[in-house]
C-alpha cells in the first residue's frame, strides 16, 4: 500500500473510523484479525488518491486487541486496535 492509515477512536467502544491518506487511487484489502491471529473481518475495495474514510461497527465483537491490516498491489501496513 502507499500512502497512510489510522484508526480512531482507539481504544474504541467499537465505532470505529478508518482515515486513509493514499498516493494514488489503489485496490486494497482490509482485514482485522483477533490476538490469536484469526481473521475476524475482510473487506475489499477501490480507493482513489488522497484522503478518504471508511466507517466500521465492531460492537458485534469481543473486548480486546485487534491488528487491523492494509494489503494493497504495493505492499502492506497494519496498526492496533483496542475494543472496550
Amino acid at each position: 500500500m502507499e500512502g497512510d492509515f489510522s484508526i480512531s477512536p482507539n481504544p474504541s467502544n467499537g465505532a470505529v473510523t478508518l482515515d486513509l491518506n493514499l498516493t494514488e487511487g489503489q485496490q486494497l484489502t482490509i482485514e482485522m484479525m483477533d490476538i490469536s491471529g484469526r481473521l475476524v473481518l475482510s473487506q475489499a475495495g477501490e480507493f482513489r488518491a488522497g484522503a478518504s474514510k471508511k466507517a466500521f461497527d465492531l460492537t458485534e465483537f469481543d473486548t480486546g486487541m485487534y491488528q487491523f491490516v492494509i494489503r494493497g498491489q504495493k505492499g502492506m501496513t497494519s496498526r492496533k486496535l483496542i475494543l472496550q
